[in-house]
């Protein structure tokens, strides 16, 4: 790189100057609601709640049968577990009493 090429500073500026002449020429960006496609490589202006509420009782989140899951333990594929008390349940269907597990 030639001598002439290279960068040269004349003068220096401040870093209150600095700092001062930023906080006159640069805004705050409003926060806006965007539809999550467009939303790509944005910033977040604030935290995202899924829910606020919770359900009153337990849900089957998928259908099968409804146990306790201490009940199943000693169950595997080459002996199973004999489920006395299972009901069947269906997503979405509050889980029965004294079940904790699909």
């Amino acid at each position: 790189m030639a001598q002439e090429d290279r960068q040269r500073i004349e003068r220096l500026m401040r870093v209150a100057d600095v700092l001062a002449r930023m906080a006159r020429l640069v805004e705050p960006v409003l926060p806006r609601q965007l539809q999550p496609a467009v939303s790509l490589g944005a910033t977040l202006a604030d935290d995202i709640v899924v829910a606020t509420e919770r359900p009153a009782t337990p849900l089957a989140l998928i259908d099968g049968w409804a146990v306790r899951a201490e009940a199943t333990t000693d169950g595997s594929s080459y002996t199973p577990a004999a489920l006395a008390g299972a009901e069947s349940i269906d997503v979405g269907e509050p889980m029965p009493t004294g079940t904790d597990a699909v």
